[in-house]
């Protein structure tokens, strides 16, 4: 299954004419974090977990515009995975780095789910990972790319990471530092 989070911005103030009562009923359309770098821009959140293979929607929600992609998706995890797996017999779940929280990982871990995902650039682990690779373990994968394997266990979660290398990228890394 793939599981992404999706921000859009919301016209219009009608919405806003919620009742104290009504309040706990509905999404918040709020102002927030926003990939346009506009965060004036009321907004909304849709969660879209698809089967993998047909690419057909599983399961959809609307959030509040102030939700955060990390809490968000250890919470569809914690509500929804089991259900999930049952109805569609998926053995992975495939996620961006918001995934990657000891939390999700710990949970993902205890209903025995696999789970593919890029490590967030920032954890220590994969920050060490890096800056020391372990150039004599690179492979050619194919042109232009090589890489190797690296156990983790992070959150207490046996895991492999994938290390690649690019030269496209890092050409582009030196371009830069030299023009710098």
């Amino acid at each position: 299954m793939n599981l992404d989070l999706t921000r859009s911005h919301v016209d219009g103030t009608a919405y806003n004419n919620n009742t104290p009562d009504d309040r706990d009923k509905f999404i918040r359309i709020v102002q927030g974090y926003s990939r346009d770098h506009r965060p004036e821009l009321n907004q909304a959140i849709l969660t879209l977990i698809t089967e993998n293979q047909a690419e057909i929607p599983i399961d959809l929600e609307a959030l509040s515009g102030n939700a955060e992609d990390k809490s968000t998706f250890h919470d569809i995890i914690k509500s929804q995975l089991d259900s999930l797996k049952a109805a569609e017999n998926n053995q992975y779940l495939i996620a961006d780095s918001a995934l990657y929280t000891k939390a999700t990982i710990q949970s993902l871990h205890e209903k025995n789910r696999y789970f593919i995902t890029r490590v967030s650039s920032v954890s220590n682990d994969a920050k060490a990972v890096s800056n020391r690779p372990d150039l004599a373990a690179f492979m050619p994968i194919c042109d232009g790319y090589e890489g190797y394997y690296t156990d983790s266990n992070y959150a207490d979660v046996p895991q492999k990471w994938p290390v690649i290398h690019s030269q496209a990228v890092r050409e582009r890394a030196l371009k830069t530092f030299a023009m710098g």
